[in-house]
């Protein structure tokens, strides 16, 4: 794969290109990349054909700074309505086996409108993946990705553990037990009148 697909948060996009950028280029890797403000991801493009691939194998991703995803990547594949997975798995078949796929779309309002496609297309894709041999067991650290775009528009790229994120869409969510948010709600409201008394006119 010779491009990069990385995820950021939305309003990053220049400085996420930038770090790559510096990156890339002290690793002997040149190429431009695709901003588009507010979009919440930015791509990496390189003339190399594994260049993408190559490069996020040389990277840790603990001390990216802007980046909360990295997929190495091809070019935007069209999606036809009604056979978006065949599209999808026509191309995964030129990518290393994987031991999972993960589906999803940038950190943005208008991304999070996929959210109903996004679980209408997952089981079967997570089917044809494992019917036409994609998805292997042993095939360890390696994951997919399905980036949708919209609709009609996917990346499909591979990421690997040593440099990528463990979290969907590269985001770290809080979850506390359902049975402990009242007793987190009190204490949180405890705290707060401790800080700023109540006054009473």
């Amino acid at each position: 794969m010779k491009n990069v697909l990385v995820y950021c948060r939305q309003g990053f996009e220049k400085d996420c290109a930038a770090e790559l950028s510096e990156i890339a280029s002290s690793k002997g890797f040149y190429g431009y990349a695709k901003v588009v403000p507010d979009a919440g991801y930015v791509v990496y493009n390189f003339d190399q054909t594994d260049a993408g691939e190559l490069l996020i194998q040389q990277l840790d991703f603990n001390r990216l700074i802007f980046a909360r995803q990295i997929v190495a990547v091809n070019d935007v594949i069209a999606l036809e309505q009604g056979g978006r997975v065949e599209s999808l798995l026509e191309a995964a078949r030129e990518l290393p086996l994987a031991e999972d796929i993960w589906i999803e779309t940038a950190d943005t309002n208008d991304a999070k409108a996929l959210s109903n496609l996004i679980k209408k297309l997952e089981k079967p894709l997570r089917e044809g993946w494992k019917k036409s041999g994609v998805l292997r067991n042993k095939a360890i650290g390696v994951r997919h990705h399905v980036f949708m775009l919209d609709g009609e528009s996917a990346y499909l790229g591979v990421s690997y553990a040593a440099c990528r994120s463990e979290f969907p869409m590269g985001i770290r969510r809080l979850r506390f037990p359902a049975a402990d948010s009242k007793s987190l709600n009190s204490k949180a409201r405890r705290s707060f009148f401790t800080i700023c008394p109540r006054t009473h006119s």
